[in-house]
């Protein structure tokens, strides 16, 4: 109770003051009176310039009606992000009340456009190819560059196929209404060539022993950084690994596979069956390349193999190790090889 009463009187102190001769009560003056006059911009017709009339107002509060744009000053500018009709309302407050003003207005002008497309890989065989869907909103003119060199003014270019494998970013700039009205968007994506991993008919690709970059052509990470080098058995240095332009993939270890579940050591092992491998993407730059029951390297059967490098000379995966002893520590094994 003692606390309400010091507010009630804390409060009063503001309305009241006190004389020699007693108490008068202090005058609030005129409640305010709301008013703003508006125009719209002569450069941009979605562009509202405001400007208060109120009086005895000593706090004004702009609300532009589209549920984003409000303001505090006397005089203000809004662009309206979509054609329509807005009520706008100013609110004009002081310590004699409060008092709102309100106006319908109508935004008619040229809409900025929204530059936007898709890359779609669906029912696309050739990894060179990728569809192009155009998304964009509002827009007169289209110009396309696929980062190859070639550019297209097409609304919807479709289906493009690339010469050669690669990283290449697609630029799409568009222009509104007006000149000055434009918007662009880019996507970065990697293509590659098939041909590559299993040549016009096959290709055998064995371990590559050296090194490049630094790096051995045989490694392991730990949680991101590297942990060691992987010493080569020699029944592996014969292993070979064919893929065809059909879709087929063959493992001939020689009879012989280096086993981890027997200490990392050679013992005798049968020839995987052949079975059919694919090349898939995961996102505009990742691949994944699946061998069915079949294994690449030194992993397990029905691994799943992360693309990391794929060219004439050499072939780049990586796959992830779990430890069960310890799920936190997360191993990626490196394997690089060359053709035969």
């Amino acid at each position: 109770m003692q606390k309400l009463q010091y507010f009630f009187l804390l409060g009063a102190a503001l309305l009241l003051w006190r004389c020699d001769d007693g108490i008068e009560i202090r005058d609030p003056g005129e409640p305010p009176v709301a008013d703003f006059i508006f125009q719209t911009d002569v450069n941009n017709p979605r562009r509202i310039n405001f400007a208060s009339t109120s009086q005895n107002a000593t706090v004004i509060s702009w609300n532009f009606g589209d549920g984003i744009g409000r303001s505090s000053q006397q005089s203000t500018s809004y662009v309206y992000p979509k054609n329509g009709t807005y009520e706008v309302a100013l609110t004009a407050s002081n310590l004699a009340g409060i008092h709102t003003k309100r106006a319908t207005i109508t935004v008619e002008g040229p809409v900025a456009p929204t530059a936007d497309f898709a890359l779609s890989f669906e029912n696309i065989q050739n990894n060179l190819q990728v569809r192009i869907v155009n998304r964009s909103e509002n827009a007169r003119t289209y110009n396309w560059q696929f980062g190859d060199g070639n550019t297209s003014t097409a609304a919807e270019p479709g289906l493009y196929t690339y010469a050669q494998p690669g990283t290449y970013t697609i630029q799409l700039d568009v222009v509104g209404e007006r000149e000055n009205l434009t918007a662009r968007r880019r996507l970065t994506l990697l293509v590659l060539d098939n041909r590559q991993l299993s040549g016009p008919t096959s290709k055998t690709w064995q371990f590559f022993t050296g090194e490049r970059n630094g790096l051995p052509g045989y490694y392991v990470t730990r949680n991101g950084l590297f942990a060691f080098a992987t010493q080569f058995k020699d029944c592996e240095l014969d292993d070979e690994y064919t893929f065809t332009a059909n879709g087929n993939y063959d493992n001939d270890n020689k009879g012989t596979a280096r086993l981890f579940s027997q200490g990392g050591e050679c013992r005798t092992f049968p020839n995987p069956a052949p079975t059919r491998f694919s090349l898939q993407r995961t996102s505009l730059t990742n691949f994944q390349l699946e061998v069915g029951n079949s294994y690449l390297g030194d992993a397990e059967t029905n691994t799943l193999y992360r693309l990391v490098e794929l060219s004439e000379q050499f072939l780049v995966v990586q796959y992830e190790k779990n430890n069960p002893l310890n799920p936190a520590q997360r191993d990626v094994v490196i394997m690089t090889f060359q053709p035969k």
